[in-house]
């Protein structure tokens, strides 16, 4: 188990980098795609529209296609169909479809699918990488800028030459899928209750990465408020959320709120004894504290568009 210990404002948080933590916690069974991904072609050939008919007389000639490839096709077909199942075999389809079709549109799609295969199968490097070659093709595609922010947050200690940087980009990154998520349609594969789902894992990953950059930076009142977004927004709460949204708690003297954040990630799973610590010591201090001071009031998330 690997973990990175990161000094900030004399408190000590640990940022678990294993599948028995964040890691998997986020995204055990992954919510459905957001991002748009492309279905199996159907194009007509080269200069012809999808039904392989002739323009209409006096018409502009419609922009011509590239015929389709059977192949790529038939494997794009494959790797979406292994979407949910084992996640060994949809990376190893994946991985296999990137060799042969090196210049395929469906490349941000498969980019995006194989970072979230990689976090299930606890290889953080690998999941990083694709998520961010899913970004560099398609700077739109909400799940990869979700993933990367959450991700990035949680793996660059503050003190690391060009973290200050990195942060930035990463805001940057969570502020933009924020915004997307506020204006997507939903896909016709999805339902109601599926679409609300992804779209809020997705803020949710957002939020809790700003606001543990936000901790890190000492921003404690903004880290609460993002941090509850986090959890609140979240299919299944990430116990790391709630550890890290306990310390900023105490970090600005709100220690019930405190208590309340330790006592809902000590349930069970290997940060136990860290939350229990966290309470413990969020119970002392305010026996002893003056009375807690009104949360801030929080950002509220951006409302989907009709």
């Amino acid at each position: 188990m690997k973990r990175t210990l990161l000094m900030t404002g004399g408190t000590v948080l640990i940022v678990s980098l294993c599948m028995a933590t964040g890691w998997a916690q986020m995204n055990q069974t992954p919510a459905p795609s957001t991002s748009p991904t492309p279905a199996p072609a159907t194009q007509g050939p080269s200069g012809q529209s999808p039904a392989g008919q002739a323009p209409a007389a006096g018409q502009p000639a419609a922009p011509a296609v590239p015929p389709v490839d059977k192949a790529e096709e038939a494997a794009y077909l494959a790797f979406f169909n292994a979407h949910g199942q084992d996640p060994t075999k949809q990376i190893a389809l994946g991985e296999d479809f990137i060799v042969k079709f090196p210049a395929s549109r469906y490349l941000p799609s498969v980019y995006s699918a194989l970072a979230l295969d990689y976090l299930s199968s606890g290889d953080s490097g690998k999941m990083m990488a694709d998520a961010q070659k899913a970004i560099d093709l398609d700077p739109d595609n909400v799940d990869a800028l979700a993933l990367t922010v959450w991700a990035t947050a949680r793996t660059v200690n503050p003190n690391m030459p060009g973290a200050a940087d990195t942060y930035l980009k990463v805001e940057n990154y969570a502020h933009h899928a924020i915004t997307l998520v506020s204006t997507m349609t939903k896909p016709v594969s999805m339902d109601d209750a599926q679409f609300t789902a992804a779209k809020n894992n997705d803020l949710s990953m957002c939020y809790s990465g700003i606001g543990l950059i936000h901790f890190k930076e000492g921003k404690y009142d903004q880290s609460v408020s993002e941090l509850t977004q986090a959890v609140q927004l979240a299919d299944s709460p990430d116990p790391v959320d709630f550890f890290i949204l306990g310390h900023a708690d105490e970090a600005v003297n709100r220690f019930q709120d405190a208590m309340d954040a330790f006592s809902k990630c000590n349930e069970a799973g290997p940060m136990v004894d860290r939350c229990n610590a966290g309470l413990a010591d969020a119970k002392a201090k305010a026996l002893t504290a003056p009375p807690q001071a009104p949360a801030p009031a929080m950002a509220p998330a951006p409302a989907p568009k009709p």
